[in-house]
């Protein structure tokens, strides 16, 4: 089971996504969690590459996809029991996620 999923639309992010990815990636959370990348696009060589990790998965999408799309999107297409959002250009802190969940449940 997937605790959480964390959703990132990214949209000509190219500069700032991977480092968002790896501080996803980097959180401090014993418990299964995904990221999802919606990435989208106004032509297909402009779609960003990632490294390959088991718990990431990219929604890819030519045209373009405004900000709420990809946010539906993203959500409708995550496994977590928890849906987080944030943008392409942030750098989470290592304890993010797990803060966030224990807000979620009253911790």
């Amino acid at each position: 089971m997937v605790e959480a999923s964390i959703v990132v639309p990214a949209y000509r992010a190219e500069r700032t996504l991977g480092r968002t990815v790896e501080s996803l990636l980097a959180q401090e959370l014993e418990a299964a969690y995904e990221v999802v990348v919606v990435a989208s696009a106004d032509a297909e060589d402009e779609l960003p590459r990632l490294a390959p990790d088991p718990r990431l998965r990219v929604i890819t999408s030519v045209p373009r996809l405004g900000a709420a799309a990809a946010l539906n999107r993203g959500a409708s297409g995550s496994r977590g029991e928890l849906i987080a959002f944030t943008d392409a250009d942030v750098v989470a802190p290592p304890n993010w996620l797990e803060r966030l969940i224990e807000a979620s449940r009253g911790d």
